[in-house]
């Protein structure tokens, strides 16, 4: 089942107040904001990361599992001895801590192999391994697996529009979209490959939180 309104709406909320302030871990390194930007001291955002944070958190952390578990997916064993994880930790408020602490460790993580130079070939599964590794242990399921490697996918893709609209440009893309098209510079628009893990690493904290909001309202924790 969707969880509640309430939930959606504390979701949302989290996206949109602490989403951005853990996006700009390393977005001071990947990338530079052309439209609303804004600056506290060395953290770099834009007044259009708080809306779009607070919609993909309600989107990867409440709607698109909600529709994965509809599907056989749900029937697929998860792992650890209670298929949730491999951390034996049922607390579902632990786990969305635990969960929300290791993606910005993850992002964190990002920023250093950008600033160090280690080429995206190296450093992009690396970091595809360690969210991997946040998943095993905190979820476990492979209905959020699923939405994660989407999400870790598609995401990078779905910043094209705004890409191109102008918001923003990466600094050192390695990744090109567009490229012949008609209306498209003959480079395409440039994304960068390292934050694919980074979207699975927030869909994972999202689902957590989802679970944990929901778990204090009386509902049932959706594995």
């Amino acid at each position: 089942a969707m969880p509640s309104g309430g939930t959606l709406a504390k979701v949302a909320l989290f996206g949109a107040v602490a989403g951005p302030l853990v996006d700009a871990v390393h977005n001071q390194v990947l990338l530079q904001y052309d439209i609303l930007p804004i600056s506290v001291a060395a953290a770099k955002s834009s007044l259009l990361i708080p809306p779009l944070l607070a919609f993909a958190y309600v989107v990867l952390g409440a709607v698109l599992p909600a529709l994965a578990r509809l599907t056989p997916l749900k029937t697929i064993p998860g792992l650890g001895p209670e298929g949730t994880g491999l951390v034996p930790v049922r607390d579902p408020g632990i786990r969305a801590g635990a969960a929300v602490a290791s993606t910005i460790g993850i992002i964190k993580f990002s920023e250093v192999l950008t600033s160090a130079g280690v080429a995206p070939s190296v450093s992009l599964p690396v970091l595809a391994a360690v969210a991997l590794v946040q998943w095993a242990a905190l979820d476990g399921s492979a209905s959020s697996l699923a939405v994660a490697v989407l999400a870790g996918l598609l995401g990078p893709v779905a910043e094209t529009p705004l890409i191109a609209a102008g918001c923003w440009h990466y600094i050192s893309p390695d990744v090109f979209v567009g490229q012949g098209l008609l209306g498209v510079g003959a480079a395409g628009w440039g994304l960068s490959a390292i934050t694919g893990p980074c979207y699975f690493a927030v869909t994972t904290d999202a689902i957590a939180l989802t679970r944990w909001l929901e778990s204090q309202r009386g509902g049932r924790v959706q594995e």
